[in-house]
């Protein structure tokens, strides 16, 4: 039965083998392959999953026998709807695949499943809104913006190439997604990319059947390409502007000002300090306030938040809803490291930087000498008072925070994990 809970843990699944993926492609040592192939059942799931709950909608939308039993299934998919749009972290997932996902490592079909799991999550989305009943505070459009960076159109661009042998509903969900970026958001420019471009000029020129708003989309783009190469040939490689999500690009320049090595801050701050004296907090709050005059302030929150996230957890907040954050709640229930996952752009610019990892080292979010990880880890081991003292070095808490901060009390740090 298609159950919240079945969802939770398929997120919890899909995450874990990204992760392992992402260990073992740097790994020569370690065959991929399993991992892969983990990763690539998980996606499946959560696409056959949405499948199933689509048909289920649809029976139950055209039964006019409104008896007892079918009232219960239309109670039921609703409140299953309802719990998908609060799934934030099931939204984000595949934003999370299509950043990760390397040609080099993972197959066309790989790249598909996952474009046509996101497709088929944003149709269930589409009609979960729709509902009488609908009060969960989510904007498809302000989703959709974080699709709109040249890394994630160009997966859709090389989803693409393949149109020929590709089936119907793949490349149906990547026209849909490039719609939806190119006309609703405005964000054209970002389409005019040769990987994306190639392919589309060979089905012009092929003649290849599409629907009339593909069509549509590709007159539109070529006439955005002719204008902007006539103006400026370099407008051919756009970059991001303020209307779309923050890719890579922009925050290289404030990464790369920051790569200081971590042996040398490790070095640098055990000359002068012992983490496990006094100075700990001021220590871990100096380094905050480095990187905060350098423009991390939102990657540090990210961290005070996943902190308070895991400490309302801790405190039992979300029993009976742990969809609302399926992976925090999922590890806290098999008691294993929490990762911190980077959903987004914005927050995965941070792990680039080495200041920035040597502050989650020095917290204990980052084993100094471990290559298992990939994301920091909450260690599992740490009370809400604990997570609650941590939450405190990054400043004031918020006052929207899930659980009643008469519960917890601050404690002394540092208190390092044994992962």
């Amino acid at each position: 039965m298609l159950t919240a809970d079945l969802m939770c843990y398929l997120v919890w699944v899909v995450v874990q083998e990204t992760e392992n993926v992402q260990l073992n492609s740097t790994n020569a040592d370690v065959d991929p392959k399993p991992s892969l192939r983990r990763l690539r059942l998980g996606v499946r799931a959560i696409f056959e999953y949405l499948q199933a709950l689509e048909k289920y909608s649809t029976i139950e939308e055209s039964d006019s026998s409104k008896n007892k039993f079918s009232q219960c299934v239309e109670e039921w998919i609703s409140q299953l709807h309802h719990e998908l749009l609060a799934m934030n972290e099931l939204r984000q997932l595949f934003l999370l695949q299509l950043r990760h996902f390397d040609h080099e490592f993972q197959s066309h079909q790989c790249l598909c499943d996952i474009i046509c799991a996101n497709h088929a999550l944003l149709l269930t989305l589409e009609r979960a809104v729709q509902q009488p009943q609908y009060s969960v505070s989510f904007h498809l459009n302000n989703h959709l913006n974080q699709f709109c960076t040249k890394t994630v159109m160009s997966r859709y661009g090389s989803a693409l190439e393949e149109f020929r042998t590709n089936d119907y509903f793949v490349n149906e969900s990547i026209f849909t997604m490039l719609r939806r970026v190119g006309c609703d958001l405005g964000r054209l420019d970002l389409l005019c990319q040769p990987i994306i471009l190639r392919p589309l000029s060979k089905i012009w020129q092929e003649d290849f059947e599409i629907c009339d708003d593909w069509h549509d989309l590709i007159e539109r783009l070529v006439r955005k390409f002719t204008e902007d190469l006539l103006n400026d040939c370099e407008m051919v490689y756009p970059h991001t502007s303020k209307q779309g999500s923050p890719d890579r690009e922009s925050y290289q320049l404030m990464v790369e000002s920051d790569q200081q090595p971590l042996d040398t801050l490790a070095e640098e701050f055990a000359s002068d300090h012992d983490p496990f004296t006094g100075t700990y907090g001021y220590i871990v709050k100096s380094l905050i306030r480095q990187l905060t005059d350098v423009g991390f302030n939102k990657q540090l929150g990210w961290i005070q938040s996943s902190l308070l996230t895991a400490c309302a957890t801790r405190l039992g907040t979300y029993g009976g809803q742990e969809f609302l954050y399926s992976v925090c709640c999922s590890c806290v229930a098999m008691k294993i490291p929490c990762p911190i996952v980077p959903w987004t752009e914005l927050e995965a610019s941070g792990l680039r930087s080495e200041r920035f990892r040597f502050l989650l080292q020095l917290m204990g979010l980052i084993p100094q000498f471990s290559q298992f990880f990939f994301y920091p880890k909450i260690p599992s081991e740490w009370s809400a008072d604990v997570l609650y003292s941590f939450a405190l070095l990054f400043g004031p808490i918020p006052d929207h925070v899930d659980f009643d901060l008469t519960l917890v009390k601050e404690v002394n740090l540092p208190i390092l994990p044994h992962f």
